[in-house]
């Protein structure tokens, strides 16, 4: 597992390891639950900002953004938004408006399209059947569509018993990943092997430990039930918190997107870029949209 916290060293890192004309694909993944935050905006920057000095260097780029549109955390918040497509319109839009690179490709992948594929299912079971039972999964009721907090693994099969209807479902762990919610860090593990990714852009709370093991830690673990040799590396951006506390969708904590094209008009993108290039720690705590340094 190697991970970096600074876009330079990133850069020299791939270039040293890569010659003129190979292809870099770098991979970005984006809840789609509200308005993008500035602690989202940093990941999207730093992957253009890096692509952009790939390609002057002569290699070839693809950024890969990962909407997370479907998605169960901690067994307490659920993604499963009927209004993603809007914030999904929204996040293509800023991206498009960033315009740091012509040639650089970008390719969006949903996560509920990407589990209908044979090849997420094929990863997916693997995982599972070397797993023990405490992985957090899912599900989406077939009955009457309510999301299931909790499926409980047995040999070959996941049963949910839905807490609204009481329908039990049945869903076979080698053909129903599609309807199925994973947590955070086992969808990362997949998409690595699935995508075959050179650079995931991470925020740096991917370094906090929970439960004795850390994020990176927990994708490490999934990835060597499959004898997966990771060949990836990991820039770690920094941990935003808008007085004092982490930068949140779901909780609406943060300085949002909206309020800092409002705030700054048409030099909004020039101030964001120049903010991100010129932070390069690990936690950066603000206290109000001004401290976006202007140009």
């Amino acid at each position: 597992m190697k991970y970096f916290k600074d876009i330079v060293v990133a850069e020299k890192f791939i270039l040293g390891n890569h010659h003129k004309g190979e292809n870099i694909r770098i991979r970005v993944g984006l809840r789609t639950n509200g308005d993008l935050h500035l602690g989202n905006i940093f990941p999207i920057i730093s992957a253009l900002i890096i692509g952009k000095n790939l390609i002057v260097k002569g290699l070839q780029v693809e950024l890969v953004v990962v909407l997370v549109d479907q998605e169960i955390n901690k067994n307490k918040v659920i993604y499963n938004l009927s209004k993603a497509d809007i914030y999904i319109k929204n996040i293509k839009k800023f991206i498009l408006e960033l315009n740091l690179g012509e040639k650089l490709k970008i390719k969006y992948k949903t996560i509920s399209q990407v589990q209908k594929t044979q090849e997420f299912n094929k990863v997916f079971s693997k995982i599972v059947l070397a797993s023990d039972k405490s992985l957090v999964i899912g599900a989406i009721c077939k009955k009457c569509k309510s999301i299931i907090k909790h499926c409980r693994k047995e040999k070959s099969f996941f049963e949910c018993e839905c807490e609204k209807c009481k329908y039990k479902n049945i869903f076979n762990i080698n053909k129903s990943g599609k309807n199925l919610l994973l947590e955070h860090d086992l969808l990362g593990a997949i998409e690595n092997v699935l995508l075959d990714i050179n650079l995931h852009i991470l925020g740096s709370d991917h370094l906090i430990k929970r439960n004795k093991k850390t994020a990176l830690e927990k994708r490490e673990e999934y990835l060597k039930r499959l004898n997966y040799e990771s060949k990836y590396i990991t820039l770690l951006t920094p941990l935003v918190l808008f007085k004092g506390k982490k930068m949140s969708k779901s909780g609406n904590i943060g300085i949002f997107l909206k309020q800092i094209q409002n705030y700054y008009g048409k030099r909004y993108i020039e101030n964001l870029v120049s903010f991100v290039k010129k932070n390069k720690k690990e936690k950066i705590n603000l206290k109000s949209i001004k401290e976006i340094i202007q140009v």
